[in-house]
């Protein structure tokens, strides 16, 4: 994970019931907290003005179009879960 800490843009997309809130904190460990953007969904991402949002190192929520607002290039990571399992959960 130390290479994430230069100026890359990482982008854990969050998908319900698959440990992603245990592993956001995981990765929120490795970046500033001024470098973590707050959004957590759509109408939250959108609330931020464009210029702050390129100072952000790490964004992690549920968002579509992300790459299109920052006009840059992101590390994706997501975590997948077993879909029976997934399923008995929700």
């Amino acid at each position: 994970m130390d290479h994430l800490m230069g100026d890359e843009v990482v982008y854990f997309l969050h998908i319900p019931k698959t440990a992603g809130t245990s592993f956001q904190y995981y990765l929120a460990q490795y970046f500033p907290g001024g470098k973590i953007c707050p959004a957590q969904v759509q109408a939250e991402l959108l609330q931020i003005p464009a210029h702050e949002l390129q100072e952000y190192r790490l964004f992690a929520g549920h968002f579509w179009g992300l790459q299109q607002l920052l006009d840059q290039r992101l590390a994706l990571i997501t975590m997948l879960r077993e879909p029976l399992a997934r399923a008995i959960s929700n």
